[in-house]
C-alpha cells in the first residue's frame, strides 16, 4: 500500500515495548505510556473544538469518553506498584475491516470508499503489533473518522457535507501536528487522507438537486451497482487459492489505479487485464481512457484464465464453475457499461431537463430498462454457482485441514493454500454477501425500473422542446449510440441476430416533417372511374405507433428481444405491457402532430363553425374592402379553414389531398409575400378561401364514399 500523492509506500508501526525491554517485566504492555495519556488528552480537546456536529461525534467507544469510563486501573488494588490505565474498550484486528455501506442510503461513494482505504492502512500499520498493543490511540482516531465518514456519505445535504469535510480536514491536521514522524507513516496517511477530501469537495460544490425522473434513474443506477458490489465481493474472495486483500474494491474494478504494483491480491483485477477487450460504440465515444477502460467489452473464457498469470483457481475445480466465474466477471463489466449509459442520461437530463428527455427517448429507455432486468435475471444463475460451489469447497478444504499428515505439513505447500483459501472466506462472511442479499438487491432493482416505466407511459410530449433538442443534438447522438452499443452486446451474449443501429435523423422545421410523414405513411388507391380512395399503410409495430412527432431516433429494436422478456416473479416469458394493449385515442394521440393539438385546442371553437359550415349548400361568398382590415379579417378565416384542413388531411394520410393541400399551401404563403410588401390582394385571397371550401367538401365526400364501400 503507497501513498496516491507522494509515491512511497506507507510503513508498518515497529514492534517494540511500551516500557523498554528493561523494565518491561514490571509493567502491563497494554497500559498507556505517560505520552499516549497525554497525546489522548489533546485529541479529546481538539475533537471536542472541532466544530464537527454533535451527530457526527456520537459514538459507543468508550476510549472518547471520561477517564473513568474510558480506562480500568490494573494496579488499582495495589499498596506497591503505581497505578497503569488501559483502555476499556479492546481492539482487535476484526475491527480494521470495515464494512461496506448500503447503496441505497449511500450518497458520497468517495466517501466511502475513503473508510475502506482507513481499513487497509489500520490492516498495515498494526502488521507486526502484538495484540495487546492494539490499542495505541491513532488506531482508535483513525476509528473514529471512518465512523464520521461513514455518517456524511449518507448525508443527503451537500452544503452539510462540504461544511463538516472541511472541519474534519482542519481536525486532522490539528491530530497530524502532534503526531510523531519518526514512527511509521501516521503524519503521511493524515496527510493523504485531507488531500483527498479537498478533492471531495470538488463534486460535493457541484451536486444538483435532480427531478423526479431523474432521481429514479439514479436510484436505478445505485441498486445496480449494489448488485455490481455484492457480485464483486463475492468473486474477490471466491474460489482462489491465494490469499487476496482482506477488503474489495468494487471501484478498482471499473478503472484500476495506476500505483497498483502487484494484482495478485486483487484476483478480479487480474482477470480483467487477461480478457480480450474489444472495443465498440461505447467505449469508443468515452471521454477519457480511464472512462474507455469502463466501458470496454470483455471476451474472457477458462481457457483465458488457466493462462493468466496473477489468477489462480483452485486445484481440480469443474469447467462448468471456472465459465460460470468467467461469465460472472463479464456480466460485471456488463453492468459498468450500463453505468456509463445511465451516466451519460443523467448528463443529458442536467443539459436538456426532463420533458426533452422523455419526449426524445421514452420508449427507447423503456426498451433498455427492461433489457437490463432481463440481463440481472440471466447473470443471476452464473454468481449463484459460483456462491455454491466457494461453499462446498469451503466445508472440504476444513476437512483435508483437518485430515493433513506431518509430512505434508512440513514437504508441500498444501496447507498453506487451504489456510489462504480458509482466510479468504473468513474475510468473506464479515461482509454482508448471501444469496438472500443478492435477491433482495435485484427485487429493488426491479422494483425501481417498474417506477420508471410507469413514470415513463404518464409523461407526454412537448412541443417547445424543439429548439432544445437542435442545441443538444451531439449529446444525443453519444447517448443513442451507447444504448446500441449497449443492447448489441446483450443480443451477442444471448445469441440472437443483432439490432440494426438506430437512425440518427435530422431535425427538421414542422412543415417538412409533416410533408415528409405524409409521404410516408399513406398510400392511395385509384378506382376504374377514375377517382381515389384514402387507404392508410398498415404500422407494423408498437414502435411505430408510440414515436413522437418529432425525434432524433428510430426504433429498432422490436419482436425477438421483446418476446424473451421474463418477469422476475413469476419466471415465464412475458411481453411488455406497454407494447402490446394501446387505445385507438391513445394511438390517434400519438400519430398527431403536437403543435397542431394544441392549435386545434385554441381554435376550437372556430374550427366548429368551419365543420358546420361543411355542409351549407354552396360557400359563402366574403366581400371585403381591398384595404388591410378586410385583408386581415379574410386571413384569419382562412388560416383558421386552413388548420382544419390540415388535422383532416393527416388523418386521411391520402397523397392526392396531401398535394392539393400543398399547393393551396404554396398559394397562401404567396399572398402572405405580399401582404408583407405592403400589398393587400383581397381578391385572390377570397378565391382561395372558396377553394379550401370546395376541397373541404371532397375530402367530406370522399369519407362517406368509403364508409359505403
Amino acid at each position: 500500500m503507497r501513498s496516491d500523492y507522494h509515491r512511497v509506500n506507507y510503513r508498518s508501526m515497529p514492534a517494540q515495548s511500551r516500557f523498554g525491554y528493561v523494565f518491561g517485566f514490571f509493567h502491563d504492555e497494554s497500559c498507556y505510556t505517560t505520552d499516549e495519556l497525554q497525546f489522548r488528552i489533546k485529541i479529546l480537546n481538539l475533537r471536542a473544538n472541532s466544530g464537527l456536529d454533535a451527530d457526527l461525534l456520537q459514538t459507543d467507544n468508550s476510549w472518547f469518553a471520561s477517564d473513568e469510563a474510558a480506562f480500568i486501573n490494573v494496579n488499582e488494588h495495589s499498596w506497591v506498584l503505581n497505578a497503569e490505565f488501559r483502555p476499556r474498550h479492546a481492539l482487535s484486528r476484526d475491527d480494521f475491516h470495515i464494512n461496506l455501506i448500503d447503496s441505497n442510503r449511500l450518497q458520497w461513494p468517495e466517501l466511502g470508499t475513503m473508510t475502506r482505504v482507513i481499513g487497509d492502512y489500520l490492516l498495515l500499520r498494526n502488521a507486526n503489533l502484538e495484540a495487546q498493543h492494539l490499542n495505541q490511540p491513532m488506531n482508535y482516531v483513525l476509528l473514529d473518522v471512518t465512523q464520521i465518514l461513514r455518517r456524511l456519505s449518507m448525508s443527503e445535504n451537500a452544503d452539510y457535507v462540504k461544511q463538516q469535510l472541511q472541519f474534519l480536514q482542519n481536525y486532522l491536521r490539528a491530530v497530524e501536528i502532534h503526531t510523531s514522524p519518526v514512527k511509521g507513516s501516521d503524519r503521511l496517511f493524515l496527510t493523504d487522507c485531507r488531500q483527498s477530501m479537498e478533492n471531495h469537495q470538488a463534486s460535493i460544490e457541484n451536486h444538483i438537486q435532480s427531478r423526479q425522473l431523474k432521481t429514479q434513474i439514479h436510484q436505478i443506477q445505485q441498486e445496480l451497482n449494489r448488485i455490481g458490489e455484492l457480485r464483486h465481493t463475492i468473486l474477490h474472495f471466491a474460489l482462489s487459492e491465494q490469499e487476496v486483500n482482506p477488503h474489495p474494491y468494487w471501484e478498482h474494478f471499473a478503472s484500476q489505479p495506476q500505483n497498483m504494483a502487484s494484482q495478485v491480491e486483487f484476483p478480479t483485477l487480474a482477470a480483467k487485464n487477461c480478457a480480450q477487450r474489444n472495443v465498440d460504440e461505447l467505449s469508443e465515444r468515452a471521454e477519457n481512457p480511464a472512462k474507455s477502460s469502463q466501458v470496454i467489452e470483455l471476451e474472457l473464457s477458462p481457457k483465458t484464465l488457466s493462462d493468466c498469470r496473477d489468477f489462480k483457481f483452485v486445484s481440480n475445480l469443474p469447467e462448468d464453475v471456472q465459465q460460470a466465474y468467467s461469465d460472472s466477471l463479464v456480466d460485471l463489466q456488463e453492468i459498468l457499461r450500463f453505468e456509463g449509459i445511465v451516466d451519460q442520461l443523467l448528463q443529458l437530463f442536467d443539459k436538456a431537463g426532463e420533458v426533452f428527455t422523455i419526449v426524445q427517448f421514452r420508449e427507447q429507455m423503456q426498451a433498455l430498462l427492461l433489457n437490463i432486468e432481463q440481463f440481472i435475471q440471466r447473470s443471476h444463475q452464473n454468481i449463484m454457482h459460483v456462491i455454491e460451489m466457494n461453499a462446498i469447497l469451503y466445508q472440504q478444504f476444513i476437512q483435508d485441514k483437518q485430515n493433513l499428515s506431518w509430512w505434508e505439513k512440513l514437504m508441500t505447500q498444501r496447507q498453506h493454500k487451504i489456510d489462504s483459501f480458509i482466510n479468504n472466506q473468513d474475510n468473506l462472511a464479515r461482509f454482508d454477501v448471501t444469496q438472500s442479499n443478492l435477491l433482495l438487491a435485484s427485487k429493488k432493482l426491479f422494483k425501481q425500473i417498474k417506477q420508471v416505466i410507469t413514470h415513463l407511459e404518464q409523461q407526454a410530449a412537448e412541443s417547445k422542446q424543439l429548439q432544445l433538442m437542435s442545441s443538444t443534438r451531439n449529446l444525443v447522438e453519444q447517448l443513442i449510440d451507447s444504448m446500441h452499443a449497449w443492447m448489441k452486446r446483450q443480443h451477442q451474449l444471448k445469441g440472437l441476430p443483432l439490432p440494426k443501429k438506430p437512425e440518427f435523423r435530422k431535425l427538421a422545421a414542422p412543415d417538412e416533417k409533416r410533408e415528409c410523414e405524409k409521404k410516408n405513411n399513406s398510400e392511395v388507391i385509384r378506382t376504374s372511374r377514375g377517382d381515389y380512395r384514402m387507404v392508410n399503410k398498415e404500422q407494423t409495430s408498437t414502435a411505430n405507433r408510440l414515436t413522437p412527432s418529432f425525434q432524433f431516433w428510430s426504433s429498432t429494436y422490436s419482436a425477438p428481444e421483446a418476446q424473451m422478456l421474463c418477469s422476475h416473479e413469476s419466471g415465464c416469458p412475458i411481453l411488455p405491457e406497454h407494447s402490446s394493449e394501446q387505445s385507438p385515442a391513445s394511438n390517434s394521440f400519438n400519430n398527431v402532430s403536437a403543435h397542431l393539438l394544441i392549435g386545434l385546442i385554441i381554435l376550437l371553437p372556430v374550427a366548429f363553425l368551419a365543420l358546420k359550415g361543411l355542409y351549407a349548400p354552396s360557400p359563402q361568398k366574403l366581400i371585403h374592402k381591398g384595404d388591410k382590415s378586410g385583408f386581415k379579417a379574410l386571413q384569419v378565416k382562412t388560416a383558421d379553414l386552413i388548420s382544419v384542413l390540415q388535422n383532416q388531411v393527416n388523418e386521411s394520410n391520402d397523397p392526392y389531398a396531401i398535394e392539393v393541400l400543398d399547393a393551396l399551401l404554396e398559394d397562401y404563403s404567396a399572398l402572405m409575400n405580399e401582404r408583407k410588401q405592403g400589398r393587400f390582394p383581397n381578391a385572390k385571397l377570397q378565391e382561395l378561401y372558396e377553394n379550401l371550401i370546395n376541397f373541404r367538401q371532397e375530402l367530406q365526400e370522399e369519407h362517406i364514399f368509403e364508409m359505403k364501400a
